[in-house]
């Protein structure tokens, strides 16, 4: 995937055609995650985002591979946050130290611990990161983490009622992975389609399947 510049081949461009490639795990295999990550003191999205970066690793993202992480920015010491409409959320670099890649739990750990770390930085953006780093002609980060947490199946109560829920997101960056945990996992990878292919696209999510 990578250029001897150590970048992804093309430029971000909006308008381009983009794909989607789905792999579902079986409720079997889900609660065997979590089960893990409750064991070993870790979240469910760390356990994830570990992965994420070891597969990345493995796709020559080098042996620290950053990618954007979506967090939320409802940051409870702002006055009223509790009565605001809507999303707020933000996209923060997340770098991981996947050298170590033999040892997902670690390298999880660390994650976590990153995290934790990020979420007192949550009002910062993109821009003035990059000011921050000197990195003016070129992104941050290629690839973009989500973690799907909406309560779908809590969404309906006395007051009101949903009877179907679709949710249709697009990012610019060429690859973007969101995990959508529910009665199965569902990893759905979103591609640039001049820089990745259907039959690459799946051979990605069988390696994060690993």
């Amino acid at each position: 995937l990578r250029t001897d510049s150590g970048r992804l081949m093309l430029p971000f461009q909006s308008n381009v055609s983009r794909s989607t490639t789905d792999l579902k795990l079986s409720n079997e295999l889900k609660n065997s995650l979590t089960s893990l990550a409750s064991k070993e003191a870790i979240t469910f999205g760390s356990l994830l985002q570990a992965v994420w970066a070891v597969t990345l690793q493995s796709l020559g993202f080098g042996s620290t591979p950053c990618f954007g992480l979506i967090i939320s920015d409802r940051d409870p010491t702002v006055q009223g946050i509790n009565k605001y409409v809507g999303l707020t959320i933000n996209t923060l670099p997340m770098v991981v130290d996947a050298r170590n890649a033999h040892n997902i739990l670690s390298i999880a750990k660390n994650v976590q611990n990153l995290f934790s770390k990020m979420q007192s930085h949550a009002e910062i953006d993109l821009p003035s990161l990059q000011k921050w780093a000197h990195i003016t002609n070129e992104p941050l980060f290629d690839t973009l983490f989500v973690l799907e947490n909406y309560p779908r199946n809590r969404m309906s109560g006395k007051q009101i009622s949903f009877n179907s829920i679709e949710m249709i997101e697009q990012a610019h960056y060429p690859m973007t992975l969101a995990v959508i945990p529910d009665d199965e996992i569902t990893f759905r990878l979103s591609c640039n389609n001049q820089l990745i292919t259907n039959q690459l696209a799946q051979s990605i999510l069988r390696r994060d399947r690993k």
